[in-house]
């Protein structure tokens, strides 16, 4: 399998729109120049290792992901970030109750 550049640029893309982000704002808050962020979602070119590392971290996923989007499990925290406190709440609640019934 090889790293693709272009279905990268997609996962980065749908990742920075899911969080309502601009552009911008996602490369300023990483602190990548912007000129580098904007060829990520576009699959212009490569990114370097350190790109995606500083990429895959503020998205809360793995590198595996950002280049094969494939999930794995220790992303949760990245699935359960756009919850509201309230949904937190609740999906814990559920999750302590299930643990619970099977005795773990």
């Amino acid at each position: 399998m090889f790293y693709d550049v272009k279905k990268t640029a997609g996962i980065i893309k749908e990742l920075r729109k899911h969080r309502e982000l601009t552009q911008e704002v996602a490369a300023e808050e990483m602190g990548i120049n912007i000129k580098t962020y904007q060829a990520a979602e576009q699959g212009s070119r490569g990114l370097s290792i350190d790109t995606l590392c500083i990429i895959a971290d503020y998205f809360m996923v793995t590198l595996d992901y950002l280049v094969t989007e494939r999930r794995e499990a220790n992303e949760w925290s990245g699935l359960v970030e756009n919850l509201t406190d309230e949904q937190k709440a609740q999906l814990f609640s559920i999750a302590s109750n299930m643990i619970s019934t099977l005795g773990w």
